[in-house]
């Protein structure tokens, strides 16, 4: 997620990149673990928890970011727009990015996206146990 691009975005939109969405974005071009909404604003400190959740919601409509639902818990969100996958390590809670082309897709069904989450152990030191999230 490029500040710049955003910036654009916004402003063909008639919107301006206020103080609150320039944290969380430029958070968010740094993240590498998905973070949840609370955790955007645990790090952010970008208003209140509702001016975070505006703005992920908004960076959703622009096509900048992706809403990862997790079962049992806090959705997280993903500014990686690639096509990619993810692992969700069973002993840590984190989700990695898996290449697209790594994970082989039925092709004989028509589909416009296709998400898939494999669950195992991640590759720092999990598949061994881990404690940390």
């Amino acid at each position: 997620m490029d500040l710049t691009d955003v910036e654009a975005e916004l402003k063909a939109r008639g919107l301006l990149l206020t103080t609150q969405r320039r944290a969380i974005v430029e958070f968010l071009s740094v993240a590498k673990t998905h973070p949840t909404a609370g955790q955007i604003h645990d790090a952010t400190g970008a208003g209140s928890l509702s001016t975070v959740y505006n703005t992920l919601s908004l960076l959703q409509d622009l096509g900048l970011l992706r809403e990862l639902p997790q079962p049992g818990g806090e959705s997280r969100f993903d500014p990686n727009m690639r096509a990619h996958h993810h692992l969700r390590c069973v002993a840590c809670g984190r989700l990695h990015d898996i290449d697209a082309d790594a994970v082989a897709v039925l092709t004989s069904v028509q589909h416009s996206r296709v998400t898939v989450t494999l669950e195992g152990h991640c590759p720092e030191g999990c598949q061994v146990g881990c404690a940390s999230a």
